[in-house]
């Protein structure tokens, strides 16, 4: 496992499964390690069950985040040969999307959208009951109390 992400989970080992848990970039929540092992565990048996030679999950792939810390639908997986963060849904399996280029791009652009809110490119940071929340994962219940960061 890579040094970035044993890090990464040493510090927050997964986010509590609530309504503002998806306070990552995108509307991403920090799997939970138990999750982590359920959903690679499923895709890596999938795997061995194809006969043919379609990839649809490699050992190096292992997912870290999703749209709540226990979704297994779709999210981030890391590659760790490659050092790539990649997206997966459970319906696209074939063509991995490079999403970023590592862990520390992913992070360092969401710290830079924080630190400096206006100029971020990908997605707004703002606050909902002073939770935060991205501007492209806004609940529409919640969309007319949602407040952009300023810096």
């Amino acid at each position: 496992m890579p040094v970035s992400l044993q890090a990464l989970w040493a510090c927050c080992a997964g986010t509590q499964a609530d309504r503002y848990s998806t306070f990552l970039m995108g509307g991403h929540a920090l799997m939970r390690l138990e999750t982590v092992a359920t959903k690679y565990s499923q895709e890596m048996s999938y795997q061995r069950r194809h006969t043919d030679d379609t990839i649809t999950w490699r050992a190096a792939w292992i997912p870290v985040f999703s749209f709540s810390a226990d979704d297994q639908t779709s999210g981030l997986y890391l590659d760790a040969e490659t050092g790539r963060l990649c997206r997966w849904t459970r319906y696209a399996k074939h063509h991995p999307e490079v999403a970023y280029e590592s862990l520390t791009d992913f992070l360092e652009e969401m710290a830079d959208s924080l630190e400096t809110p206006g100029l971020a490119t990908s997605d707004k940071p703002g606050l909902v009951k002073g939770a935060l929340v991205w501007g492209s994962m806004i609940n529409p219940d919640d969309e007319r109390l949602w407040t952009p960061l300023t810096a």
